[in-house]
């Protein structure tokens, strides 16, 4: 899911939380893996990664510049980190 899939679901309310997460291969920088609202259709997209236009998974350097990107698309709920997350989504 690229910046503007992701702030159009913060602005429809349905993200319910974000992760940020390691790489467990590569161990640098942070990835953000997005949840949604258990109610919300459809669930194709729950635990996906924030991707580059690219298609890539989108790796910040630091925890704040991950932070300074969710905040910028409009999300303000719920983070959580974990530096085992697995990177599969």
């Amino acid at each position: 899911m690229d910046k503007k899939g992701f702030s159009l679901l913060v602005s429809a309310g349905v993200v319910q939380k974000v992760v940020f997460f390691r790489d467990v291969k590569s161990g640098t920088g942070w990835s953000v893996a997005i949840y949604q609202d258990e109610d919300a259709e459809p669930a194709r997209w729950n635990g996906a990664s924030i991707r580059t236009s690219r298609g890539e998974v989108r790796e910040f350097k630091t925890l704040e510049s991950a932070l300074a990107f969710v905040r910028a698309c409009g999300y303000t709920r719920h983070i959580s980190i974990d530096e085992l997350f697995p990177l599969s989504a």
